[in-house]
């Protein structure tokens, strides 16, 4: 969900460790692809396929819908249902243990952050709000299976809330590899028009 628009799509994400997050977005409609991003430390870039459209901005671009704190590390770990080691490194955090869950809470780089952790320690919600700030990052996970020793997320909710967007994608993951080798292609047609 992309405001009040519903799409029902096939995204292919690759990711190569702190380098580039890699994503394509393909309508399951007409099976046509639709738009592809490339994510890295420094840049954004979004090529609107449908629209013959394309979008190149620094990485800081991101903070516009995000808040400041979020970096490419914070971003990756919440694809891929880590608890972000950027943010633990602080001294403003609270951690409460009950049975089943573990919460930790706290801010860093003017990011408040809260994790609630499953008896495996991984996380089962992730919240990100810019301290002072009105947008809102949060991603639910749920039916955790192992993935080549890894226990991850079958079934995640990403939540984004700005005042410019408001964005709601509900993934359910059919094919997980870790440690391949990936391709991230991204090549802008010379007719596509550059927006700003």
């Amino acid at each position: 969900e992309l405001g009040k628009d519903n799409q029902d799509v096939t995204m292919h994400v690759r990711i190569q460790r702190n380098k580039a997050i890699w994503i394509s977005l393909t309508g399951t409609f007409l099976n046509v692809e639709g738009a592809r991003v490339l994510i890295t430390p420094d840049s954004v870039k979004i090529m609107n396929k449908l629209q013959g459209e394309y979008i190149a901005k620094p990485f800081n671009y991101i903070h516009k819908y995000t808040g400041e704190g979020v970096s490419f590390g914070v971003l990756q770990d919440l694809l891929i249902a880590n608890v972000s080691s950027d943010l633990l490194r602080t001294d403003q955090m609270t951690v409460a243990k009950a049975t089943d869950d573990v919460q930790l809470v706290g801010v860093k780089n003017d990011l408040s952050f809260q994790y609630s952790l499953n008896d495996k320690y991984r996380p089962k919600v992730i919240r990100l709000t810019p301290v002072g700030g009105s947008q809102s990052l949060e991603a639910f996970y749920s039916s955790f299976n192992d993935v080549t020793g890894y226990n991850f997320p079958q079934n995640q909710n990403i939540k984004l809330s700005a005042s410019e967007v408001q964005v709601n994608a509900v993934l359910n993951y059919n094919k997980i590899e870790f440690n391949q080798e990936v391709e991230m292609p991204f090549t802008v047609p010379t007719r596509y028009k550059v927006l700003n």
